[in-house]
């Protein structure tokens, strides 16, 4: 499969945190991207570290000499094959619980004005800060930081790349740049990586790194490039509240919550239903609604629930249900659906075990508003409003209902024929 992103990540003799950086992006984070360090240093450790584990998912330049940050972001663009790139420090540290940090990031460039996006973080000005908690979940602002941050990779270029000429601030002068573009900087506050700050321009230049003279100088250059008024402007970090709050981001609970809602009418009357799929979801105590995984308990699987341990209350699969015909008085198909290689066998299958009456609650990406098939690898087939009611129809199922769900979802409640 084809990266849509290139993580970036330049590092100067600074093996320990490039290995905590690197390990947990490749643990914890899930999307179509490749990695490429930059290794101003030359430290022949770098690929001995990663040539066991992560050599196909690892590309490591060497350009013979400390290129500096800027420098070395300028040498990674120019063969950058993806459609998003991204500035990564090494000094930062992703948390577990996050598998859709990048996707999160991404999707915000379906709005075709922003010109970069940027993560929470802790050790980070402006609205970014963790610390800042008036700022709600997603903003437009003046200033997005450098420790973290996604571009277009065609608009980097198109704005020529970073100005290695600058001493320092070359997250400012970018956010500058892309705001006399025309172009809207956004902060996703939804996800969060944690930062260490500062390590690698304390170790080189001691107290003189990020001190009020190195501060003074950075801003002069800034403000004979680009003028006082544009610096002042973007210097300020200024920011305005997102009237949509980036809603969409409220992937599982908001689908959980619309499952719940029908399974409501279940309690208490002695229906059995079954939960596909199930992955460390537990049964629910009011409900007769057994979760089926093909993953054993405590393992970990791919897609949605990769990280997290299964907690099926059967082991099963989706194409050979272990129950009698008939026997089910409902199926509940949480992005489980656009996971199975035969779904036509499959629609069959959940037919034969529903009673008569019985309904099927299901689930799928939509694919009218993301790249459903590249944005998980384990997905089998995509699924549109129109292509989803058609195939159940084919299939030999009416349609009794079809919504559009937050987080680009497509949910919808069956009935045999």
């Amino acid at each position: 499969m084809k990266p849509l992103l290139t993580i970036v990540i330049p590092s100067l003799d600074n093996l320990q945190q490039l290995y905590w950086c690197t390990r947990s992006l490749l643990q914890y984070t899930d999307y179509p991207y490749q990695i490429t360090v930059v290794d101003n240093g030359n430290e022949p450790r770098i690929e001995h570290m990663f040539q066991e584990v992560w050599r196909d998912k690892i590309t490591v330049l060497r350009p013979g000499k400390n290129l500096g940050w800027m420098g070395a972001h300028n040498l990674a663009i120019k063969d950058c094959d993806t459609k998003y790139y991204c500035c990564l420090n090494d000094d930062t540290v992703f948390l577990p619980g996050q598998p859709i940090f990048w996707r999160s990031l991404v999707d915000t460039f379906k709005d075709k004005g922003v010109g970069a996006v940027a993560p929470c973080s802790n050790f980070v000005a402006g609205c970014q800060s963790l610390m800042n908690l008036d700022v709600p979940h997603a903003v437009e602002t003046t200033l997005v930081i450098g420790m973290c941050l996604v571009f277009p990779t065609k608009l980097i270029r198109e704005l020529g790349g970073w100005d290695e000429s600058l001493p320092g601030g070359d997250d400012l002068d970018i956010s500058i740049r892309m705001l006399k573009a025309g172009y809207k900087l956004r902060v996703n506050r939804f996800v969060y990586l944690h930062h260490l700050g500062q390590q690698t321009g304390r170790r080189l230049f001691g107290d003189d790194w990020d001190s009020l003279d190195h501060q003074e100088a950075t801003n002069n250059a800034l403000i004979r490039k680009h003028g006082l008024k544009a610096w002042n402007e973007t210097f300020q970090a200024k920011w305005r509240h997102l009237k949509e709050d980036l809603k969409t981001y409220d992937h599982g609970s908001s689908d959980d919550v619309w499952i719940d809602k029908h399974l409501e009418k279940y309690k208490g009357n002695g229906a059995v239903g079954v939960n596909l799929g199930c992955g460390n979801q537990k049964t629910k105590e009011d409900l007769k609604c057994f979760g089926l995984d093909q993953n054993t308990p405590g393992k970990t699987g791919v897609g949605g629930m990769r990280f997290s341990g299964a907690q099926p209350d059967v082991v099963g699969k989706a194409e050979q249900l272990p129950y009698q015909d008939h026997s089910v008085d409902y199926i509940a198909a949480k992005h489980l659906f656009e996971h199975v290689v035969d779904p036509v066998s499959v629609l069959d299958e959940w037919k034969r075990v529903l009673k008569p009456d019985g309904r099927l609650y299901m689930i799928v990406p939509n694919h009218n508003e993301m790249p459903t098939m590249l944005v998980d690898c384990s997905h089998t087939h995509c699924y549109t409003e129109d292509s989803l009611p058609r195939l159940l129809k084919t299939a030999g199922w009416s349609v009794k209902s079809l919504e559009s769900g937050n987080w680009q979802s497509i949910r919808l409640v069956a009935t045999k024929v």
